[in-house]
């Protein structure tokens, strides 16, 4: 059976969706499982977490490839990992490595009270609503996952990027979209691994669930057909680009 390894924010782990669990039990009826399910494929891991910033999403994902390679356990045979808005970022917190929105939801609510906490976020907004900000971000973010790009092609393992949460040009940021065009997303070659990557419509799925009118549920996340909807149009997309068998099987693959 195939070995999937997804990632991502709430839309790939399925944050405020109605239970609805695949035999491993990791989904709650996102569109991750449902593309699972289409796959005939098995999930062997999916760490996303709700408010997950892109940084987490690269780390763990490059963490996992590290430790197939140290333990000398087999790589996933397809990847997939929805990425999320690029406002978000990683900040050390009481010792330990957080996400921006997933800090002050693993805070208990009287934590969250707290002056320092609450003095923290605010600057958080200020800064990410900072001109000079974006661009920056974006370009971290778009060169560091196309050395992931890189580092799958080197390992020979087929793999589907998409921008679940945010496009780079859709109008969820459309007060940094000047800033955003002076970064060069055209520069790399993404081999049709990344869908949609430049596109200014159906740039992120909740782009493409928004356009289509997908009801809201709360949270700031839609409704589970848009999901089931969804992981069609991703089966389709893998179909049509044969990304499953990009490589060739006897290509030699680590470890």
């Amino acid at each position: 059976m195939l070995q999937i390894y997804l990632n991502g924010d709430s839309q790939t782990i399925g944050t405020d969706l109605p239970e609805y669990a695949g035999d491993d039990g990791l989904f709650v009826g996102s569109y991750a499982l449902h593309l699972c399910e289409l796959l005939g494929a098995k999930c062997i891991a999916n760490p996303a977490v709700g408010g997950a910033s892109n940084e987490r999403i690269l780390r763990t994902t490059n963490q996992m490839l590290d430790d197939c390679e140290r333990n000398n356990e087999s790589y996933p045979d397809f990847i997939v990992i929805g990425f999320s808005e690029y406002s978000r970022y990683d900040w050390f917190y009481n010792g330990k490595l957080r996400s921006a929105h997933a800090d002050l939801d693993d805070l208990g609510p009287d934590e969250v009270a707290l002056p320092e906490n609450v003095g923290r976020w605010k600057w958080q907004s200020m800064e990410l609503s900072r001109n000079d900000f974006a661009p920056a971000q974006i370009s971290f973010y778009y060169n560091q996952t196309y050395n992931l790009h890189c580092r799958l092609e080197y390992l020979k393992i087929p793999h589907l990027f998409l921008n679940a949460h945010a496009g780079f040009y859709d109008d969820y940021g459309v007060e940094h979209r000047d800033n955003v065009r002076a970064v060069n997303l055209y520069e790399f070659d993404w081999d049709n691994c990344f869908w949609n990557v430049f596109a200014t419509e159906d740039a992120s799925f909740t782009s493409w669930a928004g356009i289509r009118e997908y009801k809201d549920v709360p949270g700031w996340h839609y409704e589970h057909k848009a999901h089931i909807d969804f992981a069609q149009v991703m089966y389709d997309y893998i179909q049509s680009k044969d990304l499953l068998n990009k490589y060739k099987p006897s290509s030699p693959r680590l470890p």
